[in-house]
């Protein structure tokens, strides 16, 4: 074989590699400066339905008074995913918790005037309790995907996929009070307004993540 069909068949097979590549390269990061053209329009948060566990918002619900003897009874030691309430009590909370959080940490930032929506896919959140266990697992998570999509068209504009967040739980965060809702109700705040419940910590940092990957991009 001659040195010129040689490099024609090295050339042959390098080819589709090299276009390979070219497919997998990402597109380049928006820059800054689009990015400040946003202007932070909504929050909406999706995924809610793989929360197994949430103590406050668990005992939110049963202070409220809308839970009825049966579902009293067997929330504390079932998993809350057989509670549709319960979820409902979980997405009020997270939506607002989240926008919060997004529009004090994140709105700063997009002073412009082109209205965006923040769309946060729940991947995992979990708060454990002791009778789900809390004793063999005390870590509280939270993952989550959050899009910056456009108002008007829903196109999304900027991705964040950001790492798990843990946070090593005490005994009193694992404590899930069985009785006396009447009398918790005074005492039970919603997530969104207990700076120090481990739900609404995780929160906080994951969107202080969020923000720091923006300013930092």
């Amino acid at each position: 074989m001659t040195v010129s069909a040689v490099l024609r068949l090295l050339l042959a097979l390098a080819l589709p590699l090299w276009l390979a590549a070219c497919v997998t390269v990402p597109p380049p990061a928006m820059p800054v400066a689009e990015l400040q053209s946003f202007k932070l329009a909504g929050v909406e948060v999706q995924g809610t339905q793989v929360i197994q566990s949430w103590p406050a918002m668990e005992q939110a619900y049963l202070a409220s008074g809308k839970a009825d003897a049966d579902t009293a009874r067997r929330l504390p030691s079932e998993n809350a995913q057989n509670f549709p309430a319960v979820e409902a009590q979980f997405q009020a909370a997270l939506q607002q918790r989240f926008a919060a959080d997004l529009e004090g940490q994140v709105g700063a930032l997009l002073q412009g005037t082109r209205p965006v929506k923040a769309v946060v896919q729940i991947q995992v959140f979990d708060v454990p309790s002791s009778a789900r266990g809390g004793l063999v697992d005390n870590t509280a998570k939270l993952k989550a995907n959050i899009d910056l999509v456009d108002a008007k068209s829903g196109a999304v504009l900027v991705s964040y996929a950001g790492s798990m967040k843990t946070l090593t739980l005490g005994p009193s965060a694992l404590t899930f009070v069985a009785g006396g809702f009447a009398a918790v109700a005074a005492q039970v705040m919603m997530a969104s307004a207990v700076k120090d419940e481990p739900g609404a910590q995780l929160v906080a940092t994951y969107v202080q993540d969020y923000r720091t990957s923006l300013v930092t991009r």
